[in-house]
């Protein structure tokens, strides 16, 4: 992906749009405008979902993009571990010729402060590793695949 011939980017839903006024008659849907900044820069983007199915607060943002590359990943409720949401974000690797299974995927040893691990100490991690949602999008990102931190407005 690094190859500098296909420039592509990767957001999820969360990314590209936030809602206000939810649980209201008057629910506004806010573009954060990453999506439209990788666009205009000439990105093939692509967007990952939790929801099985699309509703008319998404129609703006399906009229810029291939039905193709909007990925549905049938999220079951299991947080960063569910399976079905990892199997679409391995499928959407695949999509771009890579192999996650190759990835490098590692428990995140920063969340704990030093007093914190002074407490739990190793025991934390005597259970194996599991993969993470979130360590399939990072691993995107290192294989040159842009995200939404790559198309922030300026201050």
């Amino acid at each position: 992906m690094g190859d500098g011939m296909r420039k592509i980017a990767v957001f999820t839903t969360s990314d590209i749009f936030t809602l206000t006024g939810e649980g209201t008659p008057r629910v506004t849907t806010l573009s954060t405008g990453v999506l439209e900044a990788a666009v205009a820069l000439g990105y093939e983007v692509f967007v990952m979902s939790t929801r099985r199915r699309l509703g008319a607060h998404d129609e703006w943002w399906l009229r810029l993009l291939p039905r193709e590359n909007v990925f549905l990943g049938q999220y079951g409720g299991g947080n960063a571990t569910d399976k079905p949401y990892i199997k679409a974000w391995r499928e959407l690797a695949e999509t771009f010729g890579l192999n996650p299974d190759t990835f490098r995927l590692q428990p995140r040893l920063d969340v704990f402060t030093e007093s914190e691990m002074a407490v739990y100490g190793s025991r934390q991690f005597d259970h194996a590793y599991e993969p993470t949602w979130l360590d399939y999008m990072l691993a995107l990102y290192r294989h040159g695949i842009a995200g939404p931190q790559d198309f922030q407005p300026r201050k």
